[in-house]
């Protein structure tokens, strides 16, 4: 099993449940830098992050301050292959 993986997809999964609810949302990849680094065991203990867990990634939720952009209608019936 690929831990990286599956945190990678859960975080998409909460992305895009944000968006279908309406709020804003943006994964964070710094998060494996700020507790990889040096301050890494700080930062674990400020936020009470039990032992033995790995943070691999964040998200920032928050109410758009912009109305979503809207795609334009797509064309019935027309395929297209690329080969």
């Amino acid at each position: 099993m690929d831990i990286e993986a599956d945190c990678a997809a859960a975080t998409r999964n909460i992305l895009l449940a944000a968006e279908s609810i309406g709020l804003g949302a943006c994964w964070i990849n710094l998060t494996l830098f700020a507790f990889t680094g040096e301050q890494g065991e700080q930062y674990k203990q400020q936020l009470d992050v039990p032992a033995g867990y790995k943070p691999f990634s964040s998200v920032a939720l928050g109410y758009k301050k912009i109305e979503t952009v809207k795609a334009p209608p797509r064309k019935e019936n027309l395929i297209n292959y690329i080969k």
